[in-house]
């Protein structure tokens, strides 16, 4: 399904423009070293957009994210300590896990005051924006009986 959607015209520059555009404006105030990758993948769904033919387009997003997922998977291995830089593939892992699960969501952060990070799947994930409705109505559908 989503191999069709890509094959859309336009389906990549509008996940360029309202994706990866507008996280980068609304966070490179807090995160300002975003704004460098998310430059890197506009410009590269914009040569894919424009040059591209339709067919092909699958293949050249995947290839995109690939490259973006690895190029940011060693960045963090390389600034995590020896043990993790040197170590296993499952060591690295770990460490990634332990980097995707904090991040900074200004909209809960738990220091009023100032946007602070912390666990992204706990309080500021489904406490923040389209996740609070959904954990919120989840729970709420999880705990109805349901007729057997």
């Amino acid at each position: 399904m989503l191999s069709l959607s890509l094959r859309v015209p336009d389906t990549i520059a509008r996940f360029a423009r309202f994706s990866v555009l507008s996280l980068t404006h609304r966070q490179t105030g807090d995160l300002p070293r975003l704004a460098k990758p998310a430059a890197w993948l506009k410009a590269r769904f914009d040569i894919i957009n424009k040059t591209c033919p339709q067919f092909m387009r699958p293949k050249y997003f995947a290839l995109v994210i690939v490259t973006a997922y690895k190029a940011a998977r060693k960045a963090v291995v390389e600034q995590c300590s020896e043990f993790i830089s040197s170590g296993h593939s499952f060591t690295h892992d770990l460490a990634l896990a332990a980097v995707q699960q904090y991040g900074l969501v200004k909209s809960a952060s738990i220091n009023p005051a100032k946007p602070v990070p912390s666990l992204a799947a706990g309080l500021p994930h489904f406490a923040a924006g389209w996740a609070r409705c959904w954990g919120r109505d989840v729970v709420s559908f999880l705990s109805v009986p349901l007729p057997s």
